[in-house]
């Protein structure tokens, strides 16, 4: 720049306008109260100006806007140097700082912690954790689906989880600690640890329904989150059972995997041969119909042709004899036909002559009709037969 532009450069500046905002001198820990000895105004481009910052533009506003925020208390950790916003502050007038404290829609709940599930008392408030759920519910499922008498395949269908007493599952993630005990700031000496009974959590209403029902299944611990990024949130949810956890019990569970299945095997193939068996069974006595149907249809056309035969011989004895004048010749042949159908000809019977004794009839006598003609007295007689 040559010194013009340098000059004229320098006199935007002094004519730009500044602001004042309301930063934290001292770092504030959570549940602090805001005196004057922790705050202050600073100056403040208006280009890098935030909406939620507390701001002023005029020095007589100074003293009347911070007696609005001083006695206020910190909802969250504050760093020196750090703009303070309004909504990290609130003002305990009737409600306690646990109400004041929490998020607007939020809930707190307290859940019972050992140092071995809360990470040796290493967890502290601001931090932020995920929620595991340890419980045997998975196997009094499956023992209460055997008792009910439910198969081994309809019981796969309804429960898919191998379980043989334990699993652990991960029900509520990235929930923000607000105290832990009674305490609701960090612990002046940093690094030590405090182990404690209880855990309060910031979740949402659905949350602490989870963490209620939780609590009544079984043993809740606290996973500790990192501070850098939160990327696994939108991934499913993860569960872990015994079976997973146990070389032995997954070896266990494979080996009556597998003979289970062997065993499916063998009664698929004893189907298979028992299907095949009543299907040759089926074949073979179809075949044996066939062949009987044919050789009774055989026997019954044999049969008919033979009474055919019969007839048409019977029909030319008839008429042989019909034909036959000599009485011998005539019983010869119904003779031979007896003979051939087994049959007893009856006796032969001479014919019986009667003779009968005709009497002779007189011829009728005529009678005489006296015929009168013309009205004369003679008479003629008429004979009549």
């Amino acid at each position: 720049f040559s010194g013009e532009e340098k000059l004229d450069e320098l006199n935007k500046q002094a004519k730009a306008k500044t602001f004042k905002v309301l930063v934290a001198t001292k770092s504030i820990v959570s549940g602090s109260k805001i005196i004057l000895d922790v705050v202050a105004w600073q100056g403040w481009e208006e280009k890098s100006l935030n909406k939620k910052f507390i701001v002023v533009d005029d020095e007589k506003q100074q003293k009347k806007r911070l007696d609005q925020f001083l006695g206020s208390i910190a909802r969250r950790d504050i760093m020196a140097g750090e703009p303070i916003l309004a909504e990290k502050l609130f003002k305990r007038k009737g409600a306690g700082f646990m109400a004041g404290a929490l998020q607007e829609g939020m809930r707190a709940v307290s859940i019972k912690v050992t140092a071995a599930t809360a990470t040796s008392g290493f967890i502290f408030p601001g931090d932020y954790v995920d929620v595991v759920l340890t419980h045997n519910k998975g196997a009094e499922a499956v023992k209460k689906q055997k008792a009910q008498g439910q198969k081994d395949e309809e019981r796969e269908q309804g429960t898919i989880l191998i379980v043989l007493s334990h699993l652990s599952e991960t029900i509520v993630r990235n929930v923000r600690i607000i105290a832990i005990g009674n305490k609701v700031d960090q612990f002046k000496k940093k690094g030590q640890a405090m182990v404690v009974k209880t855990v309060t959590l910031e979740v949402t209403p659905r949350q602490a329904e989870v963490l209620a029902t939780g609590n009544a299944m079984g043993k809740m611990s606290l996973a500790l989150r990192s501070m850098a990024g939160k990327s696994d949130l939108g991934s499913p949810r993860t569960y872990t059972t015994d079976i997973e956890v146990s070389p032995f019990m997954d070896k266990l569970v494979k080996s009556n995997k597998a003979l289970k299945a062997k065993k499916e095997q063998e009664a698929e193939t004893a189907r298979l041969k028992l299907e095949q068996e009543v299907k040759d069974r089926a074949d073979k006595a179809r075949v044996e119909r066939e062949r009987r149907n044919k050789e009774r249809a055989e026997q019954t056309k044999a049969a008919r042709e033979a009474r055919a035969k019969e007839r048409e011989a019977r029909a030319k004895e008839r008429v042989a004899l019909s034909k036959s004048k000599d009485r011998s010749e005539i019983r010869r042949l119904q003779e031979e036909l007896a003979k051939r159908d087994n049959r007893v000809l009856p006796p032969v019977e001479e014919p019986k002559i009667e003779v009968k004794e005709v009497k002779k009839e007189s011829p009728p006598k005529p009678r005489t009709v006296k015929i009168y003609r013309g009205g004369s007295a003679s008479t003629e007689e008429v004979k009549i037969k």
